[in-house]
Parts: structure tokens; sequence; C-alpha cells
């Protein structure tokens, strides 16, 4: 029996710890820019809360289609899941657009930082990860457009700023022969493919070659190079080329940013090919895709070719085995142009409750009274607010328009009279942390008595609102100790009495009881 109800209990816990594994996952924002916008609805039309900086880990707590809802630096907002990857190392592979060249670091100061992300501040998480001297040559493998790098060092990703970088050629490398032969791929602006001539050029088309294919070249002449494709060789302009293969992709077709969902009619997967056609010989299948499965379109071809990111396979499939999302058509959301502010008030003593969502149901987490927000939308009777510290949906009620009506609002709870034990600063709201936007009032000499209109807890800490020298403000009350009047005394001298008698009670029957079990022994 104790081996059944002990394995049941061992079963409880694996089931409790698997449903908590699946409500947050951990994932790794990837993106070509170097840095991703939060918005704050799943729509990429939606107001931005923030931008989080490529290869920074972020908390996945909920999925709608292809969004998802994450935390990052006690933020809250929605992001588009297809730049999203499951590993830094992954990140760092799909983070901006190919770019394989050598250079040397170069900057007045004697060593220059490698950083874990594409950024130097490191409020955004970002770390040093290594220091290397000037003059030193490094491999460059994809740069964003933000301007940072992509280097390995010994197995491990870095971003280094390459405006502390210069370029850097050998002797070898500036003498490479024309005939030498090297890899492109084809874009397209306009998304038709592009034009392969029988001599340099000339009008005569031989072939059309579909966006983001991969060339081989062996020669270049004035704009021109000479590639082989299919068992073809001709001529194609050079500006229609790349080294990149995400360059080519990003620059073929229009930017679409909309949200389809697989045809389920046929029940049958659909193939992600390699490059925007389905012409035999022209393409291989690099994925699939089960149906009714939500997918984000980027980019979309003249022809119909759109390009998706699904389980981190980038690819094609063509518009007509999408269909697309018809967004919820919710009249109640109203995005603020203007951003209203306001301040936050409590009836609890824990500060107010911050939703991820505007239904509540999910709690991001608790916002200290007073504390001052911007307004950014609305919904019913709630307001999405942002402040220094989060973002998310709060009830209406308890937001008001001013510092002091938040001190106002305050309930009264409490008229009880404490002394300062020692030197106390008067706070704006219930905490000390700069994040909140907490400020100093005033400091209040040691001995001074003040009254405590109302306590709260925040951060751990008991926190009281008094009105002093004609200011109102908030003390950390494990600065100051209370005053006990002479009913409080008398009330504790009686508990401390009855708590004396029931006691001695107590001991005298056991003692009594022990005694006669002893009788009855003896007898």
């Amino acid at each position: 029996m104790k081996k059944l109800v002990f394995l049941l209990f061992i079963i409880i816990i694996s089931v409790s710890f698997s449903v908590s594994a699946q409500s947050e996952e951990q994932i790794y924002i990837a993106t070509i820019e170097g840095k991703l916008a939060l918005h704050i609805s799943p729509d990429e039309n939606s107001e931005k809360v923030t931008t989080v900086p490529a290869c920074t880990e972020v908390t996945l707590l909920e999925t709608k289609g292809t969004w998802g809802l994450v935390t990052f630096e006690n933020k809250s907002g929605w992001i588009s899941l297809s730049f999203t990857r499951k590993t830094y190392n992954k990140a760092a592979e799909a983070t901006g657009f190919d770019s394989v060249r050598t250079v040397k670091v170069q900057s007045q100061k004697t060593v220059v930082p490698l950083y874990s992300l594409p950024s130097s501040n490191s409020t955004t998480g970002s770390v040093v990860k290594y220091s290397i001297p000037t003059d030193v040559v490094l491999t460059i493998i994809r740069e964003t457009t933000t301007g940072w790098g992509l280097v390995s060092m010994s197995g491990e990703y870095a971003w280094i700023d390459m405006h502390n970088t210069s370029k850097y050629q050998t002797e070898t490398q500036k003498t490479i022969s024309k005939y030498e032969i090297y890899y492109v791929y084809v874009l397209s602006p306009g998304g038709a493919g592009v034009n392969m001539y029988a001599d340099n050029g000339t009008n005569n088309v031989v072939a059309i070659i579909p966006e983001c294919t991969q060339l081989t070249v062996r020669e270049i002449q004035g704009d021109y190079a000479y590639v082989a494709y299919n068992g073809i060789n001709g001529w194609i302009p050079l500006k229609y080329t790349t080294k990149s293969l995400f360059h080519a992709q990003l620059n073929t077709g229009e930017k679409v940013h909309e949200e389809y969902i697989t045809d389920g009619k046929s029940g049958k997967k659909t193939n992600i090919h390699s490059v925007p056609t389905d012409r035999e010989g022209e393409y291989t299948v690099i994925g699939s895709i089960n149906a009714d499965t939500y997918v984000f379109v980027q980019r979309r071809t003249r022809d119909g070719w759109c390009l998706i990111n699904h389980n981190d396979v980038i690819g094609w499939i063509h518009e007509s085995k999408i269909i697309p999302v018809e967004k919820e058509t919710d009249t109640e959301l109203k995005i603020l142009n203007k951003k209203e502010e306001a301040y936050m008030t409590s009836d609890n003593d824990n500060g107010t409750r911050m939703y991820s969502d505007a239904d509540m149901s999910h709690t991001v987490t608790y916002i200290p009274e007073c504390v001052k927000v911007r307004i950014m939308a609305e919904k019913n009777d709630m307001k999405y607010i942002f402040c220094d510290y989060a973002s998310g949906w709060v009830e209406n009620r308890y937001l008001v328009d001013s510092y002091s009506a938040a001190l106002e609002n305050s309930v009264t709870e409490d008229k009880r009279e404490y002394t300062l034990k020692k030197d106390t600063l008067l706070m704006n709201i219930p905490a000390m942390t700069g994040e909140f936007g907490s400020n100093v009032v005033a400091n209040i000499k040691e001995g001074r008595k003040v009254q405590v209109m109302r306590i709260v807890a925040m951060n751990q800490k008991k926190w009281g609102l008094i009105e002093i020298d004609g200011q109102k403000g908030w003390i950390n009350l494990e600065d100051a100790y209370i005053k006990l009047y002479v009913y409080e005394i008398i009330m504790i001298i009686i508990g401390g009495f009855v708590l004396i008698v029931v006691t001695t009670i107590v001991i005298v029957l056991k003692m009594r009881k022990k005694a006669k079990r002893k009788v009855i022994e003896n007898e």
C-alpha cells in the first residue's frame, strides 16, 4: 500500500512538473535587423511596447496562431514566432545576413569587447564574452543592419560592433583570378526571376532563373557574371546576385507580414521549397507543414510564392496552399493615438494586479500604488498600460488622473502612531527600487512620531502612508516601532496571564492523568 501511494505521489509530481514546463518555454530572438519589436497585441500593426536584441532569451507564456506572448525585462508583449529559435546558436546563425569576410579589429582602446548579444547595453542582458586586442584579424560570419558582426571564438558565438573593425585583405585576396569559381544567389525585387543571356549584354534569353537559386560563377566581365544553371551556361547581371541566401530571400518579392493557415481540405501536408518554384529540377523540398497549421508569411513574389519560417525551416510555399486568417473584429479594442498618463491605486495590501490580456487569464506582476503609468489602449473596463518596469492590462477602476488623487484614494485602514528608530526616507510610492519610479520626498529624523494612515505589503516589506510637515508619502515600517496605548498594554498583560493559567491547567491535568495510570498499574 505504501509503495502504491509513493508511486502515485511520484506520478503526480511528474505530471505537475511537465504541465509547468509546458506552460512556459525559453526561446531566443532571431531577426535580420538585430532587434525585434514587442507588440501589445498579436498584430504587426499594433503599438510597440519595446524592442529586444537578437539572441536574447525570452520566456514564452502562451501562443496564438503564429504569435507568442513573451516576457522581457519584466515587460510583456507579442512577437511573431517566425523570428525565434529554440537555442542561442540557432538564433545567432539566423540573425542578420550572410557575410563571410575578413576584418581587422581597430580601436583607440587597447582591447575591444565581444558581446553575447548584438547590443552593448547591459540592461538588455548583453554581457562581454571576450576581450580581444586591436589588430587581431577576425572572420565575420553574419552581419545585422544595425552594425553588428557575428564571429566564432573557439566554437562559441559572440558579437562585435563593426565600427571597431576595418577592411582586411591579404595579398592573395587582392589578386583573385577572374576565373575563380564561387557561388552566388539570385535575387529579384520584382519576384519574377532573372533572365540568363546567351552573350554578355545581348537580349538573347536562354533561361529564366528563379530567385534564391544558388549559381556557380565562373567569370565576371563588367556588370555581368558567367554562370552555370541546370546544365546551361550564360550571363546574368551582377546586380541581381548576392553572396547571402538571406539577403536574396529578403529582397525577393514584396513585404507581407501576415498570418495564414494551411489548407486542411485535402488533409495532405504542404511542402516547403528551397526556391520559389515547383518546376522539376529547379528546387528541392526542405520541409513540410501539416494541414490546418498557422504560418507567418514574410514576403510574397509576383507568382504567388510566400516566404515562411516553420520550425526553423525557412523556405517557400505557394499561396494556393494557404488561406488568410480572418482577424477578429474587436470593436471594443481601441488603440490610443495620444498617450494618456495616470496613477495607480489599489484596494488591497499587495498593489494592483497586472494581466497579460484583457480577459485577466494570466497575471504578469503587481504594481505599487501611486506609480505613474502611460495608457496605450483600452478594451471594455480594462486599460493597457506601460510603466518603468512592466506593461500589461489593469482594471480601469485602479487608475486616477493625478498623484494626489492616488494618495487620497488610499483607503484609511490604520491611524496608529509610530516612532522612527532611525533617520528614514519618505518615498513617493511604497518601494525603494528606482525602476518603479520611486523618488525621495523627504528625510525624517530619528525619534519623530508619525501617524500611519494605510499599510501595504510590497516587495516583502510593509510600507505605511503618512503625512508629515505638509508632505504625504510612504515609509518602510521596519524603520519604526508602534506606540502601544494603555488598553493595548492591558490586553497584552491579560493575554499573558490567560496563557499562563491555561498552560498550568494543562500541565496539572497531564500530571493527574499520569498519576492515575500508575495507581491502576500498581493494583
